[in-house]
């Protein structure tokens, strides 16, 4: 008996299907010119590259400019809401969960997950090419930034809803969201829209475009500008978001604790009745003991305040033959702000009782509760102003291509240049902690240093008081603005050429495609901080996009947890003032 090897089936179907060919054209009718039907040029964005079976049907969405235009969709990431892949799971993210903590989204930015797999699991591309990801990343996943596409310029979205790791690569396991643009307009179109609420709260959203293009004999061209403007809503603006359910125990106006002599915290009188919970009726103690509570809903926004303009231009040239240069512009520019509650902060034995704005009647009631006026406090506070990040984005990419036919071969090459670049910066919230722990004990020095003392030139930080008056030389002091930025670049490029079948026997392709990327994200450069020059991991509660960048890092300890071993060593280092 005869065992047939699979590579020897391969073979002996390799070698008849010439045979085959030649008896199906042999005895198929030939078509009549009158029969015959121009079909419109059909373009295929995907791979030409056999991976899998493309035969079968696979689940694809598209979203046409028709069903754009009814959506009312006024940005790419509320377009891609429509789509069911991209509810559920993590990975989906626009600007409303931005902020200034590590756990929230970049600024500004906004991503795509299909089936919940992550933004680094789901392939974007625009026009069938890939992009530069966004500078700055979400978490430990790199993603592309769809706010950087206007639009205005976008003609349809296809979405594979399939994982397509075998033709696109590790980056297409949940699948594909390919964004075709317009490639040419004949005539000029302006639309704009303008929406506000009846809160009177000013969250206006404003929207605008301009199309504008031609079509010659041997030219063709098309220009789109597109301008979005969104002011900030913020959650104290709506009644059923105004009041946090769980406010913070850790409020502006700080707990104060003599941890050997106080059995439970104290709290200025200073803090408003409603807020502060000082046993009184309807007001209980807290697990500490007093505190003046922080309704952190009034600081943050639910759609922070963004800004966007955009443009998108092609071009084409016909030469004789058929073949054609091709050209595309894109240029984005992005501004954002993201915020935060005001940061909190817990010191341990740093304020003094002979701090100079200490008042009296707290200084009475914590020497009555058992504290000792020879040794510093312990203080459970927060910062009085929220933590505010602004973000400008720049995004730009360049397209240079041919096409055309060659006897029975269609052809085309291209090179795209992308680039992405993030700068962001704290405005508001953002404190150095060496320097806010030397104010307390008043050894802040004028230049920066931390070294002075209260009886020679130092400065102090005032706790006291809701923190609402302060020297304003010591907070230019204590602000830092942390300055971020991020790049990052892309260049593809792509050689292909396909046979037509009904020339040749059986679609046939042959291309190459290759790309490189990178990018970098780093700090600015610490010489333009203030003197001294504090280190990254010094600054208070900034939000971490990128690895190597400020990480939190406590101003104080622990919240008087501690097992019995940790209290006495720190009964055996205490000394008197």
């Amino acid at each position: 008996m005869h065992r047939f090897h699979p590579l020897a089936l391969a073979v002996v179907a390799t070698l008849a299907m010439p045979a085959a060919f030649a008896q199906s054209t042999a005895t198929a009718p030939e078509p009549a010119d009158d029969d015959a039907t121009r079909l419109d040029r059909v373009t295929v964005t995907g791979t030409n590259i056999r991976g899998i079976d493309l035969e079968d049907s696979q689940p694809v969405r598209i979203i046409d400019a028709e069903q754009i235009r009814e959506l009312g969709a006024v940005n790419v990431a509320d377009l891609l809401r429509e789509i069911s892949q991209t509810a559920g799971g993590t990975g989906n993210f626009n600007t409303t969960s931005s902020g200034a903590l590590q756990a929230d989204s970049p600024a500004g930015s906004a991503a795509a997950s299909l089936r919940g797999l992550g933004s680094s699991a789901t392939l974007t591309l625009v026009n069938g090419r890939r992009v530069a990801v966004s500078s700055f990343a979400s978490g430990s996943e790199s993603f592309i930034d769809i706010n950087a596409i206007p639009l205005a310029a976008v003609d349809r979205v296809e979405v594979l809803t399939t994982g397509a790791s075998a033709i696109y690569g590790a980056d297409a396991v949940a699948g594909v969201i390919n964004f075709v643009l317009r490639e040419d307009f004949e005539g000029v179109r302006v639309s704009a829209s303008y929406g506000d609420s009846e809160a009177g709260t000013d969250e206006a959203k404003m929207y605008t475009n301009l199309i504008t293009g031609f079509r010659g004999e041997r030219t063709r061209g098309m220009l789109v500008v597109d301008a979005f403007q969104r002011n900030a809503m913020y959650d104290r603006d709506r009644a059923i978001t105004a009041v946090e359910p769980r406010p913070s125990q850790q409020g502006v106006f700080p707990s104060f604790l003599d941890f050997f002599g106080m059995d439970e915290e104290l709290v200025e009188a200073a803090c408003p009745d409603d807020q502060r919970f000082d046993g009184r009726p309807g007001f209980p103690r807290g697990s500490f003991g007093e505190y003046c509570a922080l309704n952190r809903n009034q600081y943050t926004a639910t759609d922070p305040w963004a800004r966007r303009i955009g443009a998108y231009g092609t071009f084409g040239l016909f030469f004789d033959g058929g073949s054609e240069y091709f050209a595309e512009v894109a240029l984005q520019r992005n501004r954002s702000e993201a915020n935060s509650a005001p940061a909190p902060w817990s010191v341990i034995e740093t304020v003094p009782f002979s701090h100079p704005d200490f008042p009296a009647e707290l200084r009475e009631r914590l020497i009555a509760a058992g504290a000792d006026d020879r040794f510093p406090l312990d203080a459970y506070g927060r910062f009085p102003d929220a933590r505010t990040l602004e973000v400008t984005t720049t995004n730009w990419r360049v397209l240079n291509g041919l096409r055309g036919t060659f006897g029975a071969w269609d052809w085309e090459t291209s090179l795209t240049a992308s680039r992405s670049r993030s700068e962001q910066e704290a405005i508001a919230g953002i404190y150095n902690r060496d320097r806010f722990l030397a104010g307390l004990q008043g050894e802040l020095c004028a230049d920066g240093g931390i070294d002075c003392s209260p009886g020679s030139g130092g400065l102090w930080y005032n706790p006291f008081g809701g923190q609402a008056s302060q020297d304003p030389a010591v907070l230019a002091l204590l602000r830092e603005r942390v300055p971020r930025d991020g790049v990052s670049r892309c260049m593809p490029g792509t050689a292909s050429s396909t046979a037509s079948p009904a020339a040749w026997p059986g679609a046939t392709s042959a291309g190459r495609w290759v790309r490189r990327c990178g990018g970098r994200k780093c700090p600015t450069s610490p010489r333009r901080w203030p003197r001294p020059t504090p280190t990254p991991a010094s600054c208070r509660s900034m939000a971490s996009v990128h690895r190597g960048g400020c990480q939190p890092r406590p101003v104080g300890g622990v919240r008087r947890i501690l097992p019995a071993a940790g209290r006495q060593l720190r009964r055996a280092r205490r000394r008197p003032l």
